[in-house]
């Protein structure tokens, strides 16, 4: 292996750690599991309701993971679920009031503080940021298909 390269792995590795640890004592602080706190943020901040598959989508965390969490928050009374029209099975987390009020004293002040963040680092820092991490996760998303890691352009697992 390169050292260079290395030496930037491993610094990525670490800040992506920092990244989750940051989030998990956020978490934390509301009281809440990764997943759970994931789940209402991504609830807030989708503007209209969203299926469980489309929460496996963005939360990128597995299917059962979130079922307990949906499972967790219906028996809290924070979310109902409802049947989307013309599906079998599919039904979307809609937040009730205790959910709403769960999601203003939690989740929301993450985001804003995110916004706050992200404000401070101005448009074209961000726009930069984002520009070279998706570059980056193209490149390495094509070497793990070349090494038969992952199949694919959306980075499943090989078979």
């Amino acid at each position: 292996m390169n050292h260079g390269t290395g030496v930037y792995l491993t610094r990525m590795a670490r800040l992506e750690k920092q990244f989750s640890s940051l989030y998990r004592q956020a978490s934390n602080s509301f009281g809440m599991a990764d997943c759970t706190a994931w789940m209402l943020y991504f609830l807030h901040v989708a503007g209209k309701p969203l299926t469980q598959q489309e929460l496996v989508e963005r939360m990128m965390f597995p299917k059962q993971t979130i079922h307990s969490a949906v499972e967790r928050l219906l028996a809290a009374g924070e979310i109902t679920l409802d049947a989307v029209p013309n599906t079998r099975n599919c039904k979307n987390i809609l937040l009730t009031d205790t959910g709403r009020a769960r999601v203003l004293s939690s989740v929301a002040r993450l985001r804003e503080a995110e916004e706050r963040a992200v404000k401070k680092m101005g448009r074209d820092k961000m726009e930069q940021y984002l520009s070279i991490q998706e570059e980056l996760l193209d490149g390495i998303r094509a070497e793990f298909a070349a090494e038969g890691l992952v199949d694919g352009k959306d980075g499943e697992a090989a078979k």
